[in-house]
C-alpha cells in the first residue's frame, strides 16, 4: 500500500461506519490500530483472527497509535457486504 505508516506494524482503519462501533469510541479514517485486548497487530489477518474470537457484543480494547489510553470499542455485527 501507498500509505506510509507512522509505526513498523498495525492496521490502518481505511473506512468507519458513521454509526458503527468504531466511530463512536471516536476513530477515524487513517487511525492506526497496533494492539487489540494487548495482542499486537501486525496485519490484517492478524485483525481478523483476533476478532473472529469475539462475540457481537464483546469489548475489546483497541490501542491506537498516538493515543496513550486504550479505547474500549463494543463489537457490533459486520456489515455484510
Amino acid at each position: 500500500s501507498g500509505m506510509k505508516l507512522p509505526v513498523d506494524q498495525g492496521v490502518v482503519v481505511m473506512s468507519v461506519e458513521k454509526t458503527g462501533p468504531v466511530a463512536k469510541a471516536g476513530l477515524k479514517e487513517g487511525t492506526v490500530i497496533t494492539e487489540i485486548d494487548g495482542v499486537k497487530v501486525r496485519g490484517m489477518n492478524d485483525l481478523k483472527k483476533i476478532l473472529i474470537a469475539h462475540e457481537v457484543g464483546d469489548t475489546v480494547k483497541l490501542t491506537v497509535y498516538g493515543q496513550n489510553e486504550p479505547l474500549p470499542v463494543v463489537l457490533g455485527e459486520q456489515p455484510r457486504r
